[in-house]
C-alpha cells in the first residue's frame, strides 16, 4: 500500500513538472521578430561591411532561461555566438553575387524548449569601382570636311558595379565646340564642319561617370586626327606595295 502511494506521488510530481516546463515565448531582438516560431525580419547591411562586424544580436524570451542559440542555416557568410546570440560577418559580402541571405536561428531554453526565428539579410550596393575605358588613350580618325552629326568614335567604358548607367562628357580639349556626345558616341557638333587646314588634331579628355552615390569617374584621352582619308595603315601599306610592283613591271617592259 505504501509502495503504491509512493508511485502515485512520483507520477503526480512528474506531471506537475511537465506542465510547469518553460517555453520560448518570443524574440525581443531583432525587434520585429515575434512569436515562438518567429516572423521574417529584414536587416540591411552594406556590402563593404568589415569582417567580424556585428550584424544583429538575437534575444529570445522564455518562461525559463534561454541557454543556447544555433544558426540552423548552413553555408552562410555569418557566424552565431551560441551563448550571446550575436551574429557576426565571417565572409566578405558581394552585392553582385548575392543580394539576400535568409537565415534561421534556433533558441533552446533550460527545459529543452525550442523556438526559431527567420531573418532576411539584404546586402546593399556600395559604389566600389569607377568606370574604365580599357586603355588610357586612343587614337581615332575622322575624314576632312566631316559635317555635323558625323560619327567619330563610340565609347565603351565598363563598370564592375552591376546596373550602373554610364554618362560620358568631354572634360577638356574641346568642350562642346567642334564635338558633341550623343549617348556613347562622339560626333561632329551641330553647325560645325571639321577642316584639316584649320585644325589637324584634337586631344580630348573624356570622362565616364556612373550614376551611383557618390558618383565615380574614369577618364581616357582621345586623339582625333582629321585626315584626307581614314583608310587603315595596313590597307595603305598594301596599296604602296601594289604601286611599287606595277611600277617594277612597267620598267621591265
Amino acid at each position: 500500500m505504501m509502495l503504491r502511494s509512493y508511485i502515485t506521488a512520483v507520477v503526480l510530481v512528474a506531471c506537475l513538472s511537465h506542465f510547469g516546463d518553460a517555453a520560448i515565448t518570443g524574440w525581443t531582438e531583432p525587434s520585429t521578430i515575434s512569436g515562438a516560431t518567429g516572423e521574417a525580419d529584414n536587416i540591411q547591411i552594406a556590402e563593404d561591411t568589415a569582417l567580424e562586424a556585428t550584424i544583429a544580436t538575437f534575444n529570445a524570451t522564455s518562461d525559463g532561461t534561454v541557454e543556447s542559440y544555433e544558426l540552423v542555416t548552413t553555408d552562410t557568410p555569418f557566424v552565431l555566438n551560441s551563448t550571446t546570440g550575436e551574429l557576426t560577418l565571417s565572409t566578405a559580402l558581394d552585392f553582385e553575387t548575392q543580394i539576400n541571405h535568409t537565415i534561421e536561428v534556433k533558441a533552446t531554453d533550460s527545459a529543452d524548449a525550442v523556438g526559431t526565428a527567420t531573418v532576411v539579410i539584404t546586402v546593399t550596393d556600395v559604389n566600389e569601382a569607377a568606370p574604365t575605358f580599357g586603355a588610357t588613350s586612343f587614337s581615332v580618325c575622322v575624314t576632312d570636311g566631316s559635317a555635323a552629326d558625323t560619327s567619330v568614335t563610340t565609347f565603351s567604358a565598363t563598370d564592375e558595379d552591376s546596373g550602373d548607367t554610364i554618362t560620358y562628357s568631354i572634360n577638356s580639349g574641346d568642350t562642346n565646340t567642334n564635338f558633341k556626345i550623343a549617348t556613347a558616341e562622339l560626333q561632329v557638333n551641330t553647325g560645325n564642319t571639321l577642316e584639316r587646314a584649320t585644325t589637324a588634331t584634337y586631344t580630348l579628355v573624356v570622362h565616364a561617370a556612373d550614376d551611383d552615390s557618390p558618383s565615380l569617374t574614369g577618364s581616357a584621352t582621345y586623339t582625333v586626327n582629321v585626315q584626307t582619308s581614314c583608310s587603315s595603315g595596313a590597307a595603305a601599306l598594301t596599296m604602296t606595295f601594289i604601286t611599287l610592283f606595277l611600277a617594277l613591271i612597267s620598267s621591265l617592259n
